[in-house]
């Protein structure tokens, strides 16, 4: 693949034949982005209050759109 345009194309092709793996992969990219999140967190003297804060919600199913919200 070369270029933004063409993954975003091939993305949505794998998501009409697989929606539950798209949705699970996104979660599951999504929760590795909120755990290096956490672990470059500083954490205050109030006890990691943002830290602790993050969190990823499940998947979301909108037609033909798949999102996961941090």
């Amino acid at each position: 693949m070369r270029g933004a345009k063409e993954m975003v194309t091939k993305l949505r092709q794998i998501a009409d034949k697989f929606p539950d793996r798209v949705a699970a992969a996104l979660y599951q990219i999504a929760q590795n982005i909120m755990t290096e999140a956490k672990r470059r967190c500083p954490v205050a003297a109030d006890g990691g209050t943002l830290r602790a804060s993050g969190m990823v919600h499940k998947p979301v199913r909108s037609g033909r759109n798949i999102s996961v919200t941090l």
